[in-house]
């Protein structure tokens, strides 16, 4: 009788702790802030919407020392776009897009897209183009993001959201 019991004990004890333990990984707890100074990538997806045109797909944004790479592609299985620039360079939104040239479109300098996209506030002197953070912010990999970011300027609208930063 006790060899059963103490028999019983052990696979009891042996089934209980494999049914129950579970292993998760541990992030740390620490929250960063993208600085620009420092490499980084950040994965989302865009819809970019004017009066005539509307897409929609993912992105890659990789900064490299003092150059951005942007890697824009409808879905995975069409060809991608790669754009390269320097942070001083400036960039038009509708052109990275695929719309023709437009002089009365408003050119960002790349440095100043990298800011809004971390989430810092919108200078005063930028009072033609409209950032907002209609989500405001969350942790996205321990790195202190806003999730959905929508630039609004008269007859076009992009919105980027974010799902990956490295």
């Amino acid at each position: 009788m006790t060899k059963r019991f103490f028999l019983f004990l052990i696979f009891f004890c042996l089934f209980s702790t494999s049914c129950s333990s579970k292993l998760f990984s541990i992030k740390s707890s620490t929250s960063k802030d993208i600085n620009l100074v420092e490499d980084f990538l950040i994965e989302g997806k865009f819809k970019y919407t004017t009066n005539i045109l509307n897409k929609r797909g993912y992105f890659l944004l990789i900064k490299k020392d003092n150059k951005l790479d942007i890697v824009l592609g409808r879905n995975f299985l069409l060809p991608e776009r790669q754009f390269s620039f320097e942070l001083t360079q400036s960039l038009d939104l509708g052109e990275l897009i695929g719309e023709s040239p437009s002089s009365d479109r408003e050119n960002f300098k790349i440095s100043v897209l990298l800011s809004y996209i971390k989430g810092s506030p919108l200078k005063p002197e930028d009072k033609t183009l409209k950032v907002s953070y209609p989500n405001g912010f969350s942790y996205i990999d321990n790195y202190r993001m806003p999730i959905k970011i929508m630039f609004e300027k008269e007859d076009m609208q992009l919105i980027l959201i974010i799902k990956k930063v490295s």
